[in-house]
């Protein structure tokens, strides 16, 4: 092989590469979607308007379990196979405690992609720290004794409902990442990173689909709360046949 050739190898190889690692594009009618369902001030959206509120303004920690644990039965994790059904509001009494610490203070609002990014490792000190508590908690299952699961799922829904500062890794979140060609879905740095990343590479659109939420529901949500929005439209699209998603972008 000549040098020439050589060199042509490397660069469609380097370009390939490239190829590879880029993210789709923004599609911002995601973000129009899911606003659509906040026109209803009833629904079941909202109860994270609610909790991220309560935690932003109120110090009372009964008060804040009791938003805590309504808005995680809104968002499905008190479903008949939950640990969480077989026990009243006080087991989230340590964990308002855990996320209303000084510790963690920098977590709230964060309004930078900088600021995301330098506070990952603190994120997943913090997630660790909820684990271990939940983890702990105990109730009984057909009259066995059972442990609450402290799944990907139910963490980043209590981080994102009190500091708004991850997006929830539940099953349409997961499965609209893996459509963006994000292929690290579980809650842990490297899929953070990869998250800051598709920010980074769509920052505009990112801005302009925070000022549009906010003409529309009166609230500047935060950055990581729009990725949640954004990436689970997508994997719930996806659930859809194709002929209901083409109703409801109509």
């Amino acid at each position: 092989m000549t040098n020439a050739q050589n060199c042509r190898r490397r660069s469609i190889l380097a370009l390939t590469t490239i190829a590879t690692n880029l993210m789709p594009p923004f599609e911002f009618s995601r973000i129009e979607r899911y606003v659509l369902s906040l026109h209803d001030e009833l629904h079941r959206f909202h109860s994270w308007d609610i909790c991220f509120t309560e935690f932003s303004t109120n110090d009372n920690t009964h008060s804040l379990a009791l938003h805590l644990g309504f808005y995680l039965a809104s968002w499905g994790m008190y479903r008949g196979s939950s640990g969480l059904l077989q026990r009243n509001y006080k087991v989230h009494l340590k964990a308002v405690e855990i996320l209303k610490s000084p510790a963690y203070a920098t977590l709230y609002h964060q309004s930078s992609l900088a600021e995301i990014r330098n506070n990952i490792p603190l994120i997943m000190e913090l997630r660790n720290e909820l684990s271990k508590h939940y983890s702990g908690i105990s109730f009984a299952r057909k009259g066995m004794p059972d442990m609450i699961s402290d799944t990907d799922t139910l963490l980043s829904k209590v981080i994102l409902g009190t500091t708004g500062c991850v997006p929830a890794f539940d099953r349409y979140f997961i499965a609209g990442l893996k459509s963006s060609g994000i292929k690290n879905t579980k809650f842990n740095s490297s899929s953070l990173n990869d998250i800051v990343r598709f920010i980074d590479e769509n920052n505009l659109s990112f801005a302009g689909a925070i000022d549009y939420v906010e003409s529309r529901t009166r609230h500047r949500y935060p950055l990581m709360k729009l990725v949640d929005m954004y990436f689970w439209q997508a994997g719930f699209d996806a659930s859809l046949p194709v002929s209901n998603l083409s109703e409801s972008t109509q």
